[in-house]
């Protein structure tokens, strides 16, 4: 475990003049500060010796090596503490070879402060999802830059409600992009949204079981289950609303929402329903032949007629509903990509 004073470091620290008789004040391993053009030829460029500078350098060293770091009156949080350490870093020319990262130190470290202090669960906070982001470009985190800026696409007009002075920190590049990715988004789901608003699915009823000619017909009463379909979707509608007051929820007292809508908590809340719901219903030894590709084996000879039928109609509807996200839509970006970002 690395120490802020380890006998066995090759490197002395001064952050007073020799003269002073005050001594080194860290001794760490050299190999820490080969991504800085000052430190690495051992300049400490302090021009004042005032407490917020001091500390300031003193988290630096902290930074590097793993150790605690420490608040001050002018940056009492974490999230200034570390705007504070991102000025230091770059006033000491951190650099890796392109300019993309502060080097291989300095992200290692900010990775394991980010996975130690929860920096990147942001699920429940619409202030920490900001905070995110400007610490993500500020260090050059790709790691906690991504998190942030998938969390703010999905509450962006939740953010901007908010009028946190903090939004006015992210960098123009990243306010167009969150604008995009947004508007992507919602157009993406829109038709998921409609379908869980009013658990509608009428591309099923107008292929296998809208016809009269379907060979399943013959064996399996397709009016029968539009009406059980009919009168299920009846019931779990009255169960929501009577569960949330109404249907999309509306933000009240009552169910102690914050956003009108199909927010995450109310979609976590279904999804944990229908999963319980499948638990109860699905027979686990019946395998299924349906496949990824929307392809059926035939299973004729062993599969009874309604399940049969249910599986034909299953597969067409998946053939006929497009997914929201593309197979292969999302490539993981490579670090050069941000270099322009974090230079903005």
């Amino acid at each position: 475990m690395f120490r802020l004073w380890d006998d066995s470091a090759d490197c002395q620290v001064y952050l007073f003049p020799r003269t002073s008789g005050k001594g080194p004040s860290f001794r760490i391993q050299s190999a820490l500060l080969d991504s800085s053009k000052l430190l690495s030829e051992m300049v400490l460029p302090l021009e004042t010796e005032d407490e917020e500078t001091l500390v300031a350098i003193r988290n630096l060293f902290a930074f590097l090596t793993g150790q605690s770091l420490v608040a001050t009156r002018s940056n009492p949080t974490v999230f200034s503490v570390f705007m504070r350490l991102a000025e230091t870093i770059r006033e000491f020319g951190f650099s890796n070879f392109d300019g993309s990262t502060f080097g291989d130190i300095v992200t290692s470290s900010f990775d394991s402060y980010v996975d130690e202090l929860g920096l990147a669960d942001l699920g429940s906070s619409r202030e920490k999802t900001i905070e995110g982001i400007v610490l993500g470009e500020r260090m050059k985190s790709i790691k906690l830059y991504n998190e942030a800026f998938t969390h703010a696409v999905g509450k962006y007009d939740e953010l901007l409600r908010l009028q946190d002075p903090k939004l006015r920190l992210i960098s123009p590049i990243s306010s167009n992009r969150l604008g995009r990715a947004a508007m992507d988004l919602d157009k993406r789901t829109a038709s998921v949204r409609q379908t869980l608003e009013n658990f509608d699915f009428p591309a099923l009823f107008s292929g296998t079981l809208n016809s009269k000619t379907a060979d399943e017909r013959k064996e399996v009463d397709f009016n029968g289950l539009r009406d059980s379909f009919f009168a299920t979707r009846k019931f779990v509608m009255s169960f929501y609303k009577t569960r949330y007051g109404s249907w999309p929820p509306k933000a009240s007292k009552r169910n102690e929402l914050e956003t009108n809508g199909l927010n995450r908590i109310v979609c976590q809340d279904l999804y944990r329903d229908l999963c319980a719901m499948y638990d109860l219903l699905a027979d686990r030894s019946s395998l299924t032949n349906r496949t990824a590709d929307g392809i059926l084996i035939d299973d004729r000879d062993t599969a009874a007629p309604h399940v049969r039928a249910l599986r034909a109609v299953l597969s067409e509807y998946d053939r006929s509903s497009p997914p929201v996200f593309r197979s292969g839509a999302r490539s993981k970006e490579k670090t050069s990509k941000y270099r322009s970002l974090w230079t903005t």
